[in-house]
C-alpha cells in the first residue's frame, strides 16, 4: 500500500511525503514506484530521492529491497502554477497499489476508491485502514505485528474406546461342519421311497448235485414210447 501526504502548501510551492508499505511476508527486491500527478506540478527529489518525471507521470526507482512488514518514505518537493491536486493512482512494479491520500496539510488520509467505470474518488477519512495498519496525521504508515495465523492442521485427540455392553452369544457347532467337503455323497437307497420292507436277498445259486447218474433206461435222457410197436421199451431193471 501507498500513502501520500502533503505537509505544506504555500506560494505555489509544496512539500509532500510518499510512504510505501510492504504488508507481505516476503521482501520486494528492486522496485519502481509510479504515480500520476493530477495538477500541473513539477516535482523534485529535494536531493534525497532519485526520481524521474515525464509530463505528469513520476517514477521513483530503488535497488534496495523493501523488507517484509516494513515501510520506506520518500520526500518530494514541487511547485505548480494553477493546481496542486494530489495523485490518486500508484503502481509498484506495474501492480496497482491500495492508496491513502491526504491532499492538504493537516487533512486526514482518505482511501482512494476505484469505480467500475475507471473513475476514482476519495472515500471516508480513516486512520486504521486494515488490521495492524495505522496512518498518523503526517501520512506516515505504521505496521504493527499481528498474531500469527493459526495453522490449518488440527491436533487429533485420541479417543478412548468405549467398552461394549452387548452380551456375546455362545458359539454353537454345526455337526455338518465336521463333514469334509470332499466326502462322496451317500448312495441312494435301493428301495423306492415309502417302502419299509427290506430288499429280498438274492436266491442262492444251486449247488451241483452229488447223487450218482441214473441207470440206463431210467433217466430222462432216454425216453421211450410204450405204445410204439417197432421200439418196445426195455424191461425195468430191478436193483438187487
Amino acid at each position: 500500500m501507498v500513502s501520500y501526504a502533503v505537509w505544506s502548501d504555500d506560494d505555489h510551492r509544496f512539500k509532500a511525503q510518499v510512504t510505501v508499505a510492504n504488508r507481505a511476508d516476503a521482501p520486494v527486491r528492486e522496485w519502481d514506484l509510479w504515480f500520476l500527478m493530477n495538477g500541473d506540478q513539477t516535482v523534485s527529489g529535494n536531493g534525497k530521492t532519485v526520481l524521474a518525471q515525464q509530463d505528469r507521470a513520476v517514477t521513483v526507482s530503488s535497488v534496495n529491497a523493501l523488507a517484509a512488514q516494513k515501510t520506506v518514505t520518500l520526500q518530494i518537493t514541487g511547485r505548480y502554477t494553477e493546481s496542486n491536486a494530489a495523485p490518486m493512482v500508484f503502481k509498484l512494479n506495474g501492480t496497482k497499489c491500495e492508496a491513502y491520500v491526504s491532499a492538504e496539510p493537516g487533512q486526514p488520509s482518505r482511501p482512494v476508491v476505484h469505480l467500475a467505470d475507471g473513475q476514482v474518488r476519495f472515500g471516508d477519512p480513516t486512520t486504521n485502514p486494515a488490521p495492524g495498519i495505522s496512518i498518523d496525521p503526517g501520512g506516515n504508515v505504521h505496521i504493527s505485528p499481528t498474531a500469527p495465523r493459526p495453522s490449518s492442521s488440527r491436533t487429533m485427540v485420541p479417543i478412548k474406546p468405549v467398552p461394549s455392553t452387548s452380551v456375546s452369544k455362545p458359539t454353537t457347532t454345526d455337526p455338518s461342519d465336521d463333514v469334509p467337503s470332499s466326502a462322496p455323497p451317500p448312495k441312494p437307497p435301493s428301495e423306492e421311497p415309502g417302502s419299509s420292507s427290506p430288499s429280498p436277498s438274492p436266491s442262492p445259486s444251486p449247488s451241483p448235485s452229488t447223487s450218482p447218474p441214473p441207470e440206463p433206461g431210467t433217466g430222462i435222457d432216454n425216453p421211450c414210447d410204450a405204445e410204439a410197436e417197432d421200439e418196445p421199451c426195455p424191461d425195468p431193471v430191478t436193483p438187487e
